[in-house]
């Protein structure tokens, strides 16, 4: 008895049911993204200015009167003047790259996503005859339990009736 209410439990939790396949659809739409960058701007070298008044003295030797050196910020002047009257200059420039802030800046993208949709749609005719071979079989063996409950039920009343066999 209990295997048939389990086979009768299992049928009804596991009845056949039409299948459903949903058509996979896309989805896509533009996305922006909000960036900010820094940008290398190079700074142009400097630059820088010496003035020397030289002149000759009694001696023949030469003699510097007056100097005046002007130097931007990333220039250095250095200058040598030896014994034989060579005046030597040397500029010394380091380069520099700024970085600054670049405007905003948008990209732009796709982003696709796949949207399920469920649609209804006709059985085949061989999920058709599944399903009604399915709902068939489930009363089939309603039908056989009832048939098996009557029948029992008979025979313990007529074990208890008095009749003679």
């Amino acid at each position: 008895m209990k295997p048939t209410l389990l086979l009768l439990t299992a049928l009804l939790l596991t009845a056949c049911l039409p299948l459903r396949r949903a058509p996979r659809g896309t989805h896509s739409r533009v996305d922006s993204v909000f960036v900010q960058r820094l940008v290398p701007v190079p700074v142009p070298p400097d630059t820088s200015l010496m003035r020397a008044l030289l002149r000759c003295n009694a001696e023949g030797r030469i003699a510097m009167e007056r100097l005046s050196i002007a130097t931007t910020r990333n220039a250095r002047l250095a200058f040598l003047l030896d014994s034989l009257g060579e005046l030597r200059v040397e500029t010394i420039v380091r380069h520099d790259t700024v970085w600054a802030r670049a405007d905003s800046v948008f990209l732009t993208r796709d982003v696709v996503r796949e949207v399920v949709r469920e649609v209804e749609r006709k059985p085949t005719r061989w999920e058709r005859f599944i399903h009604g071979f399915g709902v068939g079989a489930f009363w089939v063996c309603v039908g056989a339990a009832i048939f098996g409950l009557a029948w029992l039920a008979i025979r313990l009343y007529r074990r208890r009736l008095p009749l003679g066999r």
